[in-house]
């Protein structure tokens, strides 16, 4: 059954990447899996509404302890969170996934983006993310997997605590919604084109600093520090008033389609 739910191929010998086949959505969120000798890192847990634990054990029969690290608390990052008991998430946003802030999760998924339903009675409109704990993380902190030592860097725009994850020793930035070759997340509730912008700029001088060499992004492929530099100058270059303006209604409009699609789901 998981195999028609899930999908995985590798980036590196210890780098998996998974999605979630039944969400076709722009939304969908890359799962990566880093693979340690002793312990596996879990970055993003998708919209959980099958089992990602269970395709994991497939994935990897070891069984071995994984830590779960949410790049944000967009319901496509952490609506698997509760499958799994160590969780981290970005201190501003915690309290978030712990009460169940339908605004700050922006749960909204449209029936014609699940290809599978959990059972006949399941419904778009009354999908919650399932409350969970999370463990605060902070700007600086680091996990540490084999020889790969994972930087927490706060970049906050697509939400008020979007992280990225970033590997000197090799190069790989795990970007989160931060940047990818996908339309900018910088219109759901809390996001921050100024925040976003500012966050551009620290991604602009990594991929020009060499520090950078392989981004794996929260949607698409991965790509190279080249495109890092393109990808950031291409928003800074857009996003003036015109476009904040613009961003400002499209953001009204989701505000107002969410209140009245869970005031009426209950």
């Amino acid at each position: 059954m998981e195999d028609e739910l899930f999908e995985h191929f590798s980036i590196t010998k210890n780098i998996v990447c998974i999605r979630e086949k039944y969400f076709r959505s722009t939304l969908a969120a890359n799962i990566y899996l880093i693979q340690g000798r002793d312990r596996n890192l879990l970055i993003g847990s998708g919209i959980g509404i099958f089992s990602l634990k269970e395709y994991i054990n497939k994935v990897d029969p070891s069984r071995k302890p994984i830590k779960v690290v949410l790049p944000n608390v967009r319901f496509y990052n952490s609506g698997g969170a509760f499958q799994f008991d160590d969780v981290y998430l970005h201190a501003e946003e915690v309290n978030y996934l712990e009460t169940g802030n339908y605004l700050m999760e922006t749960v909204n998924i449209e029936p014609r983006e699940l290809l599978q339903y959990p059972n006949r009675e399941w419904d778009t409109n009354t999908f919650r993310v399932t409350p969970h704990k999370a463990k605060p993380l902070k700007e600086g902190e680091k996990f540490i997997i084999d020889d790969l030592i994972l930087k927490v860097l706060h970049l906050p725009g697509s939400s008020a605590g979007g992280i990225v994850l970033l590997d000197q020793t090799h190069g790989y930035l795990f970007s989160g919604d931060a940047v990818s070759r996908s339309e900018p997340i910088d219109w759901f509730p809390g996001c921050s084109v100024r925040s976003m912008r500012s966050s551009m700029r620290i991604l602009n001088q990594l991929g020009r600093s060499g520090t950078v060499k392989l981004v794996l992004p929260g949607h698409g492929t991965t790509f190279t520090a080249v495109q890092l530099v393109l990808e950031s100058e291409k928003y800074l270059d857009r996003s003036g008033l015109c476009y904040r303006i613009r961003i400002w209604f499209k953001s009204a409009q989701l505000y107002t389609k969410l209140r009245l699609r869970h005031s009426f789901s209950g």
